[in-house]
């Protein structure tokens, strides 16, 4: 995008200078105009200048507009209800050693359960009509609420799936969790797969030398890009449909009442 003075300059030429007052080349004009008239030219050059870098700026803005979508860090080809509260961040990621081990990667606690609990806890949500006959697939009309459908996004069905792996490996902590059948297992770690696998992080890792250790130490704690998921999570919350919803009993409201 160019400012008002770079879109003018380059109308003029990148490389513009003033011409010599003598032009060999050229012979001068015998009847030059009137001081009077000079004055009115140049006191509609600008303003039209201006109206024409504006016009610039317009047209490169509209016609660059697909390419600039897609120069976004994640674009979003599918449509998300949640799209508006995207917001990107720099973070560094931890390496869970023993120097910086979050909450999340700690031992079985029921400390650690709340943490893991709010990270998914928001993944019941509801929609209006307006916004449900938007997104690319149909979902559940809620019985008891008309109007409204039901959603979630998947990034909180990816952490719960996470938190299942998480507590299926502590059989003594949680056994009732080795009640789940393998296919439940399975379904999860698949959906991390695919989940990684669709978002493709292309942040690069680094070696560099650690003294302690003599060798050359691979770091994964660099900085990313990242959505911000604090903003996710408000919508979530603002979103969330708190009641136990009944999955025997279906209405189908019309969508496009």
């Amino acid at each position: 995008m160019f400012s008002s003075s770079e879109s003018a300059e380059r109308l003029l030429g990148s490389e513009y200078t003033p011409l010599p007052s003598h032009d060999k080349e050229t012979e001068p004009d015998p009847t030059p105009s009137p001081p009077s008239r000079r004055r009115k030219l140049s006191h509609f050059a600008f303003p039209c200048l201006f109206l024409m870098s504006v016009l610039l700026n317009g047209i490169l803005f509209y016609t660059r507009k697909p390419e600039r979508i897609i120069s976004e860090p994640f674009a979003q080809l599918t449509y998300s209800p949640a799209t508006d509260h995207i917001e990107y961040e720099k973070r560094r990621f931890t390496r869970g050693l023993a120097y910086e081990i979050p909450i999340y990667e700690q031992p079985p606690s029921p400390e650690v359960d709340q943490a893991w609990e709010e990270l998914h806890m928001w993944a019941g949500t509801k929609v209006p009509a307006s916004i449900a006959r938007k997104m690319d697939n149909k979902t559940w009309s809620i019985p008891d609420q008309p109007g409204y459908w039901l959603t979630s996004l998947d990034v909180f069905h990816v952490l719960h799936c996470l938190d299942m792996v998480r507590q299926y490996s502590f059989p003594e902590d949680y056994p009732e969790m080795q009640k789940l059948s393998k296919i439940h297992i399975r379904h999860c770690i698949g959906a991390i797969r695919q989940s990684l696998m669709c978002f493709s992080d292309i942040t690069p890792i680094v070696w560099q030398w650690n003294e302690t250790l003599g060798v050359g130490d691979e770091r994964d704690d660099v900085v990313h890009t990242c959505r911000k998921f604090d903003r996710i999570q408000e919508w979530g919350k603002k979103n969330f449909y708190s009641s136990m919803l009944d999955l025997e009993t279906h209405v189908e409201w019309d969508i496009n009442a």
